[in-house]
């Protein structure tokens, strides 16, 4: 029904997100209107992103007007994400280049150890918001539309997207602050593959 696409800063913020509704056309109505003007709404066929979605996407919340800019101050900054096909595509990773954004692609299969989303934001982002839905189906409110699904979802970002939960999930993959080894002590797996750490 809906692709939501999160963003998150290793200062403990949050990026508004993008909700990419499955249909023809977006309708007002199904962002409340006390949703935060910056909030990106898109659809598609089948609800899904593609590359013109990730470039604007990255646009709002990269350019030279937005808030990573501005905390930037003109330095270059660092945009982490997975293998999807709409973050590597030319236009993506030119637009990073020419608005100073190093692009860094996590390897492929590791986004369960070293995605800050992945680690320790999107279980208690799942569970709050299926909390939410337990409560509705309490009160007779059955079921999830397009309509309703923003203020539900709005409740569980609220929750689940806490400066302190942010820091921990840089913090456990150990990107911010820096440890190179943790992800090597966290997983004998990946420990027994290569050989020592010595960075």
């Amino acid at each position: 029904m809906v692709t939501v696409v999160e963003g998150i800063c290793a200062d403990g913020t949050s990026l508004s997100p993008m909700l990419i509704y499955k249909a023809h056309s977006t309708k007002v109505a199904w962002v409340d209107k006390n949703a935060p003007a910056d909030v990106i709404i898109g659809h598609s066929a089948n609800g899904w992103t593609d590359n013109t979605k990730g470039l604007g996407y990255l646009k709002t919340h990269f350019g030279p007007r937005s808030s990573s800019a501005a905390k930037a101050e003109g330095k270059w900054r660092m945009i982490i994400f997975d293998g999807h096909e709409s973050h590597v595509s030319w236009d993506f990773l030119q637009y990073c280049i020419q608005q100073k954004i190093i692009a860094f692609c996590l390897p492929p299969h590791s986004t369960n150890i070293l995605q800050p989303l992945d680690v320790a934001v999107f279980s208690p982002y799942k569970n709050y918001y299926s909390q939410i839905l337990e409560r509705e189906f309490r009160y007779g409110r059955f079921g999830v539309t397009k309509e309703t699904f923003w203020p539900f979802l709005a409740e569980a970002r609220a929750k689940a997207f806490t400066e302190a939960t942010i820091k921990s999930a840089f913090a456990c993959t150990g990107i911010w602050p820096l440890d190179r080894a943790k992800v090597l002590k966290k997983n004998t797996y990946i420990r027994s593959c290569l050989p020592p750490c010595t960075w």
